[in-house]
C-alpha cells in the first residue's frame, strides 16, 4: 500500500501494429475500475486503508475506438491479485558480547538482516510459492556480556537450561554459539528467539544466511510448524536460498 505498481504487457504487440491498446484496472466481480488509459504499460498507487478484495489487469485493443472493451475485442487479463498492508513487527535484538567484533555490530548491520527477511518472504519464485508482505523494524539494539555455559547470560547456549535463561531476554538474542542449532523459538512466540551468529555483519552470505534462519524462527514464532524439505521455508534443516511459502503460511506471517 502507498507504493507504485507498474503493470505492462511485453514481447511486441499482442494486438496487431495498428490496433488502440487500452487498459483498466478493476475489482474481481463487479468493479469499480480504478484506473483506465490508453498505453501498454501504466502505474498505479493503491492508497487508503486495506480492503480484502481483489482485482486484475486488462489490456486490450479497442478496435472501434470507442474506449471502452466490447465483446469480442483481443484482450489479456493478469492474474487476480490482492493488495495488503505490510504486517510490521517491531523487534528488539540483543548481542551477546563473545561474538568477535561485536562492539563494531551498527544498527543498520541488524537493519539489513532485518530487510533481507522481509525480502525472503516477499519473493515469489514459482505458482505454488506465495507471499507475505511483512516488514520488520529494529526496535531497539543492545549488548550483554556473556558467562560460560551454566552462567546467567550463557554464550555458548549449550543445553536446554542455557537456553531458558535468555529466551525473553530481547525478541531476538543472537549469541557466538548455538552448539547444533542455527536458531530456536520457545513456545511459538516470536518474542523468544535465539540465534546463532553467522558473521553477518562482515559477510553477505552471512547476513542472508542469519536472515533466512531468522524468517524461519520468525515463522514458529507466529504459530507455524516444521513442513517439507528444501526449498521450503519451514523445512527442518532450511538453508540459505530457502523461501517458498504456502498460503497459510503466507497468511500467518502477514494477517
Amino acid at each position: 500500500m502507498g507504493s507504485n505498481f507498474k503493470f505492462e504487457i511485453i514481447g511486441g504487440s499482442p494486438f496487431g501494429p495498428n490496433s488502440m491498446i487500452r487498459h483498466d484496472l478493476t475489482r474481481y466481480g463487479t468493479g469499480p475500475t480504478l484506473a483506465e488509459g490508453s498505453g501498454s504499460s501504466f502505474t498505479y498507487v493503491f492508497g487508503g486503508s486495506y480492503v480484502p478484495e481483489l482485482w486484475y489487469a486488462r489490456f486490450y485493443a479497442d478496435k472501434n475506438n470507442n474506449q471502452q472493451y466490447d465483446p469480442g475485442e483481443p484482450m489479456l487479463t493478469s492474474d487476480t491479485f490482492e493488495v495488503k498492508l505490510k504486517k510490521v513487527y517491531n523487534i528488539s535484538v540483543a548481542l551477546s558480547q563473545n561474538i568477535l567484533g561485536w562492539a563494531a555490530i551498527t544498527p543498520d548491520n541488524v537493519k539489513e538482516v532485518l530487510n533481507r527477511a522481509a525480502a525472503i518472504v516477499l519473493r515469489k519464485d514459482s505458482a505454488d510459492d506465495y507471499r507475505a508482505a511483512v516488514q520488520f523494524n529494529l526496535s531497539g539494539l543492545f549488548s550483554f556480556p556473556a558467562t560460560p555455559s551454566g552462567g546467567l547470560q550463557p554464550d555458548p547456549a549449550s543445553t536446554e537450561a542455557d537456553r531458558m535463561k535468555l529466551f525473553g531476554y530481547a525478541d531476538v538474542v543472537i549469541l557466538n554459539s548455538l552448539p547444533n542449532l542455527n536458531g530456536i523459538t520457545l513456545d511459538y512466540d516470536w518474542h523468544k528467539i535465539l540465534l546463532a551468529y553467522r558473521e553477518f555483519a562482515t559477510n553477505p552470505n552471512g547476513a542472508q544466511n542469519l536472515a533466512t534462519f531468522l524468517v524461519h524462527e520468525m515463522g514458529h514464532g507466529v504459530g507455524l510448524p516444521h513442513r517439507g524439505a528444501s526449498p521450503t521455508l519451514m523445512a527442518e534443516g532450511v538453508w540459505f536460498g530457502d523461501n517458498v511459502i504456502n498460503l497459510n503460511e503466507s497468511n500467518s506471517y502477514d494477517s
